[in-house]
């Protein structure tokens, strides 16, 4: 947008450097100052009433290009604005989702085994008590019937509490899965938007091309004021105001796809809820 702003100031100053007056104002309203204006009415004035209408008409058709222009740009600004913005969050939220339901599992898991830790070493403990006095040939078979009572107690007391804990472990590995899962498929979704960027790059390729010409005919159009050749001058303003309907076009479609843009971002967001 500078660079057409520039581009549009420096063919109306030089107007006025061919007038060797002060020059025009540079502005949206796109007023000549009163020198520039005589520079370009002379020329007008000459021409016919024919000629001197159709160059007032592509003169006003400049003029509302360019408001046309700015008025593109500032919508172009603020939906790309909000967009990037948006996609910055929803990038954050995919990367952060279920992390807080993740480590309150983990969070259970590490207090049920902190919990049952003494039930499950009493098995083991038991177990192995049982297993020494198995081991001694003169072991007191009493002593190993009452020792198996216990152990089988304890063991039925550590089964319940190593289910529990696997239980839980099953559960977190699901959520960590399913949480991988929608991140994949919550990312995938924002894939589809490189279309669009890459439409959007096409478009603005495009503009960069419109405004190389823009500033061709404008330099042509300062040669035809210089020499008042109004036939040229209207031919140098046809084709500059080809071009500036030109780029309002791709500007049209660059916000059309910056729309379509938030609409995929609106859609990745209610598919995390």
């Amino acid at each position: 947008m500078r660079q057409r702003m520039k581009q549009l100031a420096a063919f109306w100053i030089a107007l006025t450097l061919v007038a060797c007056l002060p020059g025009y104002a540079a502005g949206a309203s796109y007023q000549f100052s009163a020198s520039a204006k005589a520079n370009f009415d002379k020329m007008a004035g000459a021409a016919s009433a024919a000629m001197k209408e159709q160059l007032t008409s592509q003169y006003n058709k400049l003029q509302e290009h360019y408001k046309q222009e700015l008025e593109w740009e500032h919508k172009i600004k603020t939906i790309h604005a909000n967009n990037e913005g948006l996609e910055k969050k929803i990038r954050n939220q995919i990367q952060m989702l279920d992390n807080d339901r993740i480590k309150q599992l983990e969070s259970d898991i590490a207090k049920l085994k902190k919990r049952y830790e003494p039930v499950i070493k009493v098995y083991d403990t038991q177990r192995n008590q049982l297993n020494m006095i198995k081991a001694v040939k003169t072991s007191n078979k009493e002593l190993i019937k009452v020792m198996n009572v216990s152990v089988s107690i304890s063991k039925a007391a550590a089964d319940h509490a190593k289910a529990e804990i696997r239980r839980q472990e099953a559960n977190l590995k699901a959520a960590r899965s399913a949480a991988n899962e929608k991140k994949k498929e919550l990312r995938s979704m924002l894939a589809e938007g490189a279309s669009l960027t890459s439409k959007i790059k096409i478009a603005k390729s495009a503009i960069q091309a419109s405004n190389k010409l823009y500033t061709t005919e404008g330099k042509l159009l300062s040669q035809a004021v210089r020499q008042q050749a109004a036939g040229a001058a209207l031919q140098s303003m046809r084709k500059m105001n080809e071009q500036a309907q030109a780029i309002n076009k791709q500007k049209s479609s660059i916000y059309t796809l910056e729309q379509q843009y938030s609409q995929l971002l609106t859609k990745v967001q209610l598919r995390m809820r």
